[in-house]
This record gives structure tokens, C-alpha cells and sequence, in this order.
């Protein structure tokens, strides 16, 4: 929600933009920008501000993005990358956990509540193994529960989840599986975020 007021830019990266809640970040950045047009030529002042939306399909916003490429992500931020001289680790991440924090294989001893909220004086363990109960701490399925249905072939831990998708009417209905990412664990046990996304139940 703050960066809805103070983006200057916002990428948004195949996505359909089909009205979920976030869509608001590319729009009111958009129609801000829009009010820095230079009505007589119909472009921004500064090129570098507003929407800039990459996907294959259109989408309701495609008028008011200052840039619209219709492309393939991998071949337009490779591009991106070349182009701005940076160079990408292609290597999967593989997080460097210190002993004290592993309590037995995928679960870790995290600076967290049993509520997933960061504490300086409690710590839980944070189970991520096969077929261990987990409920969404927040977002459009905040209460949501499932299970870890164990890891994909990167190493990233597979949550069966009801479905998340706000606003559709698999909402809370149809079980979907989503990816926690290897780099929250990481994040996690030095407590380097508010909340976690996920925690056990009994």
C-alpha cells in the first residue's frame, strides 16, 4: 500500500492485471505519471516514470503504460540484463544454515512466535517437512490451511494450499500447490522479515 503513493516506476512482469488487489500499484502509478503528460506531444515528461507492463497476452491497462512489450520474460529481461551490463547467477539457491539452527532435516529453529511474528525472546521450530500441517499467516488467503507435499526438483518446498487467487471462485476451494522458496529459510533464522508466510498447526 505505501508504494502505491510513492513509486515513480512499477514493472509489471507477465501478469494479466485481471483485477487482483496489486493491480493497484501499476495503475496509480500509471495515472500519475499520466498527470505529468505533456499534452500537446502525449508522452511523459520523464520517460522513466509509469507503467511498464511485459507479458504475451494484453491486458485492461495496455493505454495507460507508458511502455508495453509484448514479448517472453526470459528473452526481455535477458535483454534488460545485457543491456544494463548485469550478470546473473543461474545457480540454484542453496541456503547456508549454521547447525545450531537445524533441529532434523527441513525443520528449523526460527527467531519467531507461534504466530509467525518475529520475537527477540521466543523461538519455535518452523517445520517444513513431508505432510507437515501449515496455515497462511497473511494476504488474500490469511487462515488458509494445508500441508508440505515435499520439494520440487530445485529444492523448494511444495505447499498444498486452498487456492489464493483473490477475487476468483476457486477462492478457498481448490487446492493448489505453491512454492516457498529455499531463500526464506535464510530469511527466517536471522529473522530478517516481520512475519513468516506460512506456520504449523496441530
Amino acid at each position: 500500500q505505501e508504494w502505491t503513493t510513492k513509486a515513480d516506476m512499477c514493472m509489471a512482469l507477465g501478469t494479466s492485471l485481471c483485477g487482483m488487489n496489486a493491480d493497484q500499484l501499476v495503475t496509480k502509478t500509471a495515472y500519475r505519471a499520466m498527470g505529468k503528460w505533456n499534452k500537446k506531444v502525449k508522452k511523459v515528461k520523464n520517460p522513466g516514470q509509469g507503467a511498464v507492463i511485459v507479458s504475451l497476452q494484453q491486458t485492461q491497462y495496455d493505454n495507460i503504460c507508458t511502455l508495453r512489450i509484448y514479448g517472453k520474460l526470459d528473452v526481455v529481461l535477458s535483454l534488460l540484463a545485457k543491456e544494463i551490463g548485469l550478470t546473473i547467477d543461474t545457480e540454484t539457491f542453496q541456503p547456508k544454515i549454521p547447525k545450531e539452527f537445524r533441529v532434523r532435516p527441513d525443520v528449523f529453529l526460527v527467531p519467531y512466535d507461534k504466530n509467525g511474528n518475529y520475537s527477540k525472546t521466543e523461538k519455535t521450530e518452523w517445520d517444513l517437512s513431508d505432510r507437515a500441517k501449515i496455515k497462511v499467516t497473511d494476504g488474500p488467503g490469511k487462515g488458509y490451511e494445508g500441508i508440505i507435499t515435499g520439494k520440487n526438483e530445485d529444492g523448494h518446498y511444495i505447499c498444498r494450499l486452498p487456492s489464493q487467487r483473490e477475487g476468483s471462485p476457486s477462492q478457498g476451494k481448490v487446492l493448489t500447490n505453491y512454492l516457498l522458496g529455499t531463500w526464506w529459510i535464510d530469511s527466517a533464522i536471522h529473522g530478517r522479515c516481520d512475519k513468516l508466510p506460512i506456520i504449523n498447526v496441530e
